[in-house]
């Protein structure tokens, strides 16, 4: 492999690894230091996307997931990602198990600590009845075909421009 390849590859882009880092960083910061407050707004804005658009994200994910069973079937599920007449690293069910194992793991490292409270907490799910009844019927918003739709769509996109279009990040 060429040296100035080899020298490219190895380096970092700064702006898009710190940016995010001193935002975060910056953000867990003022939540730390002023909790009740950072309590309020973060509750306002849950409701803001819980109540006021969740019907939203369910049409908009009901949508992603239509799209993406067309596109699968359509003549764009034919594209192959890599070189033409490339053979597969790895075979369908071993790529599809990754991205469910992926998905599965960052979901249950987010979710599995605090997904109980949350709807245990809900006062929603007390107006609607015994909360053992809707248990099961919550979790369905993080774990069904909706947000796995999302997941696609976007396992797509980065598949499409690292493999097809050999970019090695988004422009």
């Amino acid at each position: 492999m060429d040296s100035s390849k080899t020298a490219q590859k190895g380096r970092i882009d700064w702006m898009i690894t710190l940016v995010p880092f001193v935002l975060i960083v910056g953000l867990a910061v003022f939540l730390f230091i002023f909790p009740e407050g950072s309590n309020d707004v973060i509750s306002q804005v849950r409701f803001f996307f819980g109540d006021t658009l969740g019907s939203y994200y369910l049409v908009i994910g009901i949508g992603v997931l239509v799209v993406s069973l067309f596109l699968s079937f359509s003549k764009y599920g034919d594209i192959v990602l890599g070189d033409p007449g490339e053979k597969p690293k790895y075979s369908f069910f071993t790529w599809g198990s990754m991205m469910f194992t992926c998905g599965l793991a960052a979901d249950i490292l987010f979710y599995s600590f605090a997904e109980w409270v949350m709807y245990a907490t809900n006062t929603h799910i007390t107006d609607m009845g015994d909360k053992m009844e809707w248990a099961g019927v919550f979790p369905l918003f993080h774990w069904s075909f909706i947000p796995w739709a999302f997941y696609l769509v976007l396992a797509v996109a980065f598949g499409f421009m690292l493999h097809c279009r050999k970019r090695d990040r988004p422009r």
